[in-house]
């Protein structure tokens, strides 16, 4: 039964120790050590106490003093903490609890005299002050003495004398002091309205003056002052001689041990001043003669950290701390780090003795707990730091009893010893494993985030989720969402619904560069297969409906196409989301095309073709429409946009009203045609499809080129272009016939000054592709002499000029006639697509530009191109099946040259030519004969067709029949049933009256038949008469070689040739006609 836990504690003081609890007793030594340097020098030294923090030199302080106490020795022990102190007058502070450690009581006089003088001091000090009028006072007081004045004068006048009467006489007096008494009565008046226009303007304010008084005389006064400052260096050495003359004289003391702790945990400026007032009395250069007996009694020991005491000087200059330490200590005693073996038992101990609710087994979890992570963290721990961990430990346990487990609660306490609260959160949302001393242990994770967030372990989950969530979607940190859910999975998705609410609450106002930044996070985090973020993306969209299309910030760095493609893709290519895409492209249409001015770069027309071609992608089209603004001032401006960004639009056209209108009026004076708008209805083409929208441009040309050149404007080239760029996309009759055959036309011709590389050398060819050179519509020879030769320039020039139009292909029909050397040569240096790739007919006169070159090497690489780029495509194929025999030359020279894939196409073409086409062409030029010089596969319909032909041929007479003997062993191996069809043949062969095979395929042919006794001896005999007659004697020793037999009735006809013959050989015996006749006589004798 698993022992019950309480979980009670007791907290472990961080006091100094009294007793050293590790096995190997490092502090003892150290103390022990301490004591003997003392008891073996004469004093005036200072002993450096070197150690880490929490290495335990307070304990070693503490056990020395505890020896020196046990000893009952006469001695001055002082222990003064400077971190205690910090930020108060340390020398002044030092003294004080000098005092207060040698008189605890306050018992002695003497010291409290001194006390009382540290404590403070006075001083008198003498103000004095000066008082004066202003100036606007003195003003004001000059006026005062006028006012009476001003009374007088106003009394003395009898206003009874006053009259108007201009009887009476004049009342000078009353004319005098009236205005004077005015002016002295009101005289501080008159004084303040000047002093508001032109009084003195105060320095400080710099607004008016109206102080009636200024300080200028002194008052003199006494003032008492308490002082708190900071006694001086010589203060302090006269203070601290005194304090230790009356403590060695009223205590008897033999000896002052002085410890200085904690110096380097204080600021360094506070340090560096208690290190230089102290070090009077450390150096015996700076004490006097009179206290030299008394400096010889003190020892100081100031324990140390190295590297906080060296950072008191400076950080990164240790030599400085070094050459310090040196002239400052005498002797340094190291407190040594404890050893693994030491710690593990002191913690143990400390575990044992504070956490005694705790079971035995999660003791033992702990330890083993602590100790993976110091190994981890490959340091040794203090004791302070193990006192600490373990309290920190007993506080969690107690309030969490066993709501988490053992381990969570150790790793806990330690991470949050060395973390603050927001750090460790920080450390947990990074998952940083370095710091969390472990990894890949979700469960551990999620207790120590309901530790922090004092919550249990699942609600820790959710909200340490939350803050990697919400932190993960402010910055969109790459592959964090996506490694979150894999790692996290169902825990994820319970938090992720409360974390969008509160994110979306964040950004309810969501612009499109930043939505757009946003969505493509999420759906580069997320896939398809994710169907919990599918409400979450169609959120997204929804957020992306309620922006104005042009609020869009059509900037290339954002590419909405790709973020609204994937968005949309996601959500399964819905065609409402698609139709809600398209209207938003068709107002930033509107929006770009209303002012094409406006537009400085090409970024906006870069991020809207993205978008239209966006709609092609998700499996749509992006309709092509005509845009109100773009009439034709609009249309001209957005068409050089384009051009100069070399970006097109085809989906955005003109206003088709307005096109029709200056279309028309741009041919309608065929007098005065304007070459820029030619050009402009040029480049207008490629946008305006409907063939109907043009008619009345071609009824303009038809007219135009009707007209005598006389009474027409001439020499303006893009005329002709105009009028190949319109054939070329529609097809127009009427247009076609006036350039093929009108006479004003042809006189205009011939009197155009024509242009290198001029529009019309293409109009002909495009136009008379295959007669160039005989067509007498064009009859300037310049313009069949552009054909007949070429340069660089003009394959360059026509090549561009046809491509433009997608009309190079025309150069693979013009290249059938040997003397247009410029198509020719395009053949064989071009490798364009239109010339080689899927829509070409290159492949279709292969056998005629052979007999051209006469080049093996040239015709290979044209067939190499062809093959490379597709030219071989299924248009071609087609005519190959449709008429194999036309096209036989050109299959043999795609079996010996093309590719591998290409000669396979052209393999399964010659097998399924039909039986009556093979019968034809055996009947006929044979040109497929040519095909067996190949590898080739073929069926039964050549069989058949083959020995249909040679029952022909056997019958009637074929001329050309050398053309099958001469590959006969090729084709033979191609034919089926040999024996039993040319038994056949054979029966009809010599039923014949003629031999019709010549010698040739005699000669294969008779090597099938096996056994003459399928002939009947009656037409053997008669196929001896027609070899005798024509002198066949090869055939004759052949049918000899196979013992022919003597009819039944006989043949007098054959046995009176054979006489016949005999005598005409009678001379030569020895020949082997005679012997062959003589064996014939034996047979039919």
């Amino acid at each position: 039964m698993p022992e019950m836990q309480t979980f009670e504690f007791k907290i472990l003081n961080d006091d100094a120790a009294i007793e050293d609890l590790f096995e190997h007793k490092t502090h003892k030594h150290s103390a022990e050590t301490l004591l003997q340097v003392i008891n073996s020098s004469n004093g005036n030294i200072t002993i450096g106490l070197e150690g880490s923090w929490g290495a335990g030199k307070s304990t070693v302080i503490n056990m020395f003093h505890q020896d020196i106490i046990q000893k009952k020795e006469a001695s001055l022990f002082f222990l003064f903490d400077a971190w205690a102190h910090e930020d108060e007058p340390l020398r002044r502070i030092f003294l004080e609890s000098l005092i207060q450690t040698v008189d605890p009581d306050a018992a002695n006089n003497d010291l409290q005299e001194l006390q009382k003088q540290l404590s403070g001091r006075k001083k008198t000090v003498d103000v004095s002050a000066k008082k004066s009028a202003s100036r606007l006072g003195k003003l004001l007081s000059v006026c005062a003495f006028a006012v009476p004045a001003g009374i007088a004068f106003f009394n003395k006048l009898n206003f009874d004398k006053l009259s108007f009467d201009s009887t009476n006489p004049i009342y000078w007096t009353f004319i005098i002091f009236f205005p004077l008494s005015l002016i002295f009565l009101f005289s501080p008046v008159w004084v303040l309205l000047y002093w508001s226009k032109r009084g003195d303007i105060d320095p400080l304010t710099n607004q008016r003056n109206w102080d009636f008084f200024r300080t200028e005389s002194t008052e003199n006064y006494t003032q008492d002052i308490s002082e708190q400052g900071e006694r001086t260096s010589i203060e302090f050495q006269n203070y601290f001689k005194q304090i230790l003359g009356i403590a060695f004289k009223s205590n008897n003391y033999n000896k002052a041990l002085i410890v200085i702790d904690n110096l380097d945990r204080v600021d360094p400026d506070q340090a560096k001043s208690i290190w230089s007032t102290l070090q009077t009395f450390f150096q015996n250069r700076s004490i006097s003669n009179e206290i030299v007996n008394l400096q010889n009694k003190i020892w100081f020991i100031v324990p140390y950290d190295r590297d906080g005491f060296s950072a008191i000087w400076d950080k990164n200059k240790t030599e400085t701390a070094a050459s310090f330490l040196d002239k400052c200590f005498q002797v340094r005693v190291e407190v040594p780090q404890p050893i693994t073996s030491n710690w593990l038992g002191y913690c143990r101990q400390s575990i044992d003795q504070s956490l005694i609710g705790w079971s035995q087994d999660s003791k033992d979890a702990l330890l083993n707990e602590y100790s993976r992570i110091v190994a981890i963290k490959d340091s040794t721990p203090t004791p302070r730091k193990m006192r600490a961990w373990v309290n920190q430990v007993g506080m969690n346990g107690y309030k969490w009893k066993e709501k988490f487990s053992t381990k969570s609660l150790a790793l806990y306490s330690f991470l949050h010893l060395q973390y603050s609260g927001t750090e460790l959160k920080k450390i947990l949302v990074e998952n940083d494993t370095n710091k969390l001393s472990f990894s890949k242990d979700i469960s551990l994770t999620y207790e120590l985030a309901g530790l922090l967030f004092g919550v249990e372990k699942e609600k820790g989950a959710e909200l340490l989720l939350k803050e990697i969530i919400l932190s993960t979607l402010d910055e969109l940190v790459p592959s964090t969402l996506r490694k979150l859910v894999e790692e996290h999975k169902s825990v994820f998705w319970l938090t992720w619904s409360t974390n969008w609410d509160i994110f979306f609450e964040k950004n309810n106002a969501f612009e499109s560069g930043k939505l757009n930044h946003f969505t493509n996070y999420l759906c580069s985090e997320f896939t398809t297969d994710d169907q919990q973020l599918f409400q979450y993306m169609e959120y997204l969209l929804i957020q992306w409906k309620t922006i104005k299309a042009s609020d869009w910030e059509l900037n290339e760095a954002w590419e909405y196409n790709k973020t609204l493609e994937t968005l949309i893709s996601f959500l399964g290519n819905r065609d409402e989301d698609i139709k809600w895409l398209s209207e938003s492209i068709k107002k930033l249409c509107v929006h770009v095309t209303s002012k094409p001015e406006s537009i400085k770069n090409s970024d906006p027309l870069t991020e809207l073709r993205a978008l239209i071609d966006t709609i092609g992608y998700l499996g749509s089209t992006f309709p092509i429409l005509a845009y109100p603004s773009l009439n034709k001032v609009q249309w001209v401006k957005w068409l050089a946009l384009t051009r100069n960004h070399n970006i097109q639009f085809p989906e955005i056209t003109p206003n088709l009203t307005e096109f029709s209108s200056w279309s028309v009026d741009a041919l309608t004076n065929v007098a005065q045609i304007q070459q820029e708008d030619v050009n402009l209805l040029i480049e207008t083409i490629p946008y305006i499809k409907n063939k109907a929208k043009w008619e009345g441009v071609i009824n303009k040309l038809v007219d135009l080129f009707s007209t005598s050149y006389n009474q027409r404007v001439r020499d303006i080239d893009e005329l002709y272009e105009l009028s190949f760029a319109l054939l070329s996309n529609f097809s127009f009759e009427n247009l076609e016939k006036i350039l093929k055959t009108h006479v004003h036309l042809k006189q205009t011709i011939g009197t155009e000054q024509v242009k290198n590389n001029a529009s019309l050398y293409y109009l002909v060819a495009l136009l008379f592709t295959e007669e160039i050179q005989t067509q007498n519509q064009f009859e300037r020879p310049d313009i069949k002499d552009y054909w007949k030769t070429f340069s660089s320039e003009k394959i360059s020039h026509t090549i561009q000029f046809l491509t433009k139009y997608n009309r190079l292909r025309l150069i693979a029909r013009i290249a059938r006639n040997p003397i247009n050397l410029l198509a020719l040569e395009i053949i064989k240096s071009s490798d364009h697509t239109q010339l080689f790739g899927t829509k070409s007919e290159t492949a279709l006169f292969i056998d005629e530009y052979d007999s051209h070159l006469n080049d093996t090497q040239q015709i290979s690489n044209i067939i190499n191109k062809i093959c490379s780029m597709g030219g071989f495509n299924t248009d071609v194929q087609s005519l190959f099946k449709n008429d194999p025999i036309l096209y036989s030359e050109c299959s043999c020279l795609f079996l010996q040259y093309g590719d591998q894939s290409t000669q396979n196409k052209v393999t399964e073409l010659i097998k399924n030519i039909s039986k009556e086409e093979w019968e034809n062409d055996l009947n006929t030029e044979k040109k497929l004969c040519h095909l067996f010089d190949y590898p080739v596969q073929l069926d039964y319909k050549f069989s058949e067709a083959f020995f249909l032909w040679l029952s022909q041929a056997i019958v009637n007479v074929d001329k050309n029949q050398k053309d099958v003997w001469n590959r006969f062993d090729k084709i033979s191996v191609y034919l089926l049933d040999k024996e039993d069809n040319f038994n056949k043949i054979y029966k009809e062969y010599f039923l014949q009256p003629q031999d019709l095979i010549d010698d040739a395929g005699f000669q294969w042919i008779k090597e099938y038949l096996k056994n003459i006794s399928i002939i009947s001896p009656e037409h053997v005999a008669e196929r001896l008469k027609v070899w005798l007659d024509q002198d066949k004697w090869d055939r004759i020793y052949w049918l000899l070689s196979k013992n022919p037999q003597k009819t039944d009735t006989g043949s007098e006809s054959l046995v009176s040739r054979i006489i016949t013959k005999l005598e005409k050989f009678k001379s030569e015996e020895a020949s082997p006609e005679k012997k062959a006749l003589n064996q014939l006589y034996a047979i039919y004798k």
